[in-house]
């Protein structure tokens, strides 16, 4: 059995939501500690060094919306490049700017003239599955020749099988007025993401570690917590180690923070898919300055792929170039296929599409990101709620992506860090320990 210590303000994880949490903390001056189970900072937005590539665990990238999120880069004092996105879709052997619903000129002309006739007729839906709406407003020959395979691919599960409000905020609304215009002319910098920046080292992971260097002091890395007790206020450690708190900042996942607690998990609710990375590097070049690219066709495994060296060159030793893959796993942990396979599947595939040249395959990597996608549905909400009040009512506050169990931004998960941290400071009492 381990020493036990009493940590007044205790974080679990430090990925970006739990370093804004200890950030606040410090800032506060009061006692805390910071606990995450890898080797260092960043959860999800760390880059591994792989024989010279940098991978990023997952495509992301940095989009500053608020002033106080810009003023956090800003003292980080990382060196940012901007980029207005560039995208687009693989399909029909050819590559459309992304979204391909706004940019029917780029495609077959049967097909533009297909979509745009359902547009203009829309079926009613029947039922509240998220196929029925998008053939309700997207009509069928979109929603089986682009948006069923892809989703079906990203999330791992059947789209008769998805509730419509799962993911909802990211799909595209209906705009008739873009629809007539993009017959025509490219429509360029629609969506969320249209702008974004990016470290200029080509590590995500610099943005952690930054934050991460001015509280190494009350951070404890290869530290994985086995279980919580509520009732003693108690965290136990599988190295033996005991923390008793007083309140407590969680973004660990949230099925896995409930059994942690020893409750048990609504799997209807916390419904989730994985995700596999799969990492290349190669000897080649490339034809397409697209930062990444939408796969919707089904002979590939993958439904997306970023090309890193086309947002910076520091990404790949000198006269290589990588690709990062993304696979979904639905709920499982592996896919069906080897790496290998994954990854000659894609590179001939995007070789007969002329989107790059390969000679050689340098590496072939995976990362398994484990929850990925989040149920984001409105029916989870009250659910989430429920579960939140009763926690800070037991003294534990949620944040994060997974730990708030919502499909966030970088920058959410940062502000929703903080917020959780200074709910909880403004909650606190004035003796933390009898």
């Amino acid at each position: 059995m381990g020493d036990l210590r009493q940590i007044p303000f205790l974080v679990l994880g430090c990925g970006v939501a739990g370093l804004a949490a200890a950030k606040v903390f410090a800032q506060s001056g009061v006692p805390f500690l910071a606990l995450d189970r890898e080797d260092g900072p960043g959860g999800l937005v760390r880059t591994d060094q792989v024989r010279g590539y940098r991978f990023d665990r997952a495509g992301h990238f940095i989009h500053a919306r608020s002033a106080e999120f810009q003023r956090v880069l800003e003292d980080s004092g990382i060196q940012m490049a901007h980029f207005e996105r560039k995208s687009a879709v693989l399909f029909d052997g050819r590559v459309i700017p992304y979204p391909v619903q706004f940019n029917l000129w780029a495609c077959d002309r049967s097909f533009s003239s297909a979509v745009t006739q359902e547009i203009e007729r829309p079926c009613v839906p029947t039922d509240s599955g998220l196929r029925q709406t998008l053939l309700g407003t997207w009509g069928p020959t979109l929603t089986e020749r682009f948006f069923r395979p892809y989703l079906e691919k990203m999330w791992g599960r059947a789209l008769d099988d998805i509730p419509s409000d799962w993911g909802s905020r990211f799909v595209p609304k209906m705009d008739a007025a873009l629809v007539g215009r993009g017959r025509s002319m490219p429509i360029a910098n629609y969506g969320y993401n249209s702008t974004f920046s990016y470290p200029a080292s080509g590590r995500i992971g610099d943005f952690p570690e930054a934050l991460a260097s001015k509280l190494r002091a009350s951070l404890l890395f290869d530290a994985e917590v086995l279980t919580v007790d509520v009732r003693r206020k108690l965290v136990m450690l599988a190295d033996g180690g005991q923390y008793q708190y007083s309140q407590l900042v969680s973004t660990l996942p949230l099925n896995s923070f409930l059994a942690m607690l020893g409750r048990s998990v609504d799997a209807t609710y916390l419904m989730h898919s994985n995700l596999l990375n799969v990492r290349v590097g190669f000897l080649g070049r490339l034809h397409r300055d697209e930062h990444w690219l939408y796969l919707p066709d089904r002979e590939l495994r993958a439904f997306r792929v970023g090309l890193p060296r086309n947002f910076s060159v520091n990404t790949c030793p000198e006269g290589r170039i990588s690709l990062s893959l993304e696979v979904g796993l639905g709920e499982a942990v592996d896919a069906e296929e080897s790496l290998e396979e994954i990854a000659m599947q894609a590179l001939n595939y995007l070789a007969r599409c002329s989107v790059l040249h390969f000679d050689a395959v340098d590496l072939v990597d995976g990362h398994l990101i484990s929850p990925a996608y989040v149920a984001h549905r409105l029916q989870v909400t009250p659910y989430l709620q429920r579960i939140s009040d009763e926690l800070e009512s037991q003294d534990i506050f949620l944040a994060g992506r997974y730990g708030a169990w919502d499909y966030i931004s970088i920058e959410e998960a940062y502000l929703s860090g903080e917020t959780a941290a200074r709910r909880l400071l403004g909650s606190s009492p004035g003796s933390h320990f009898s």
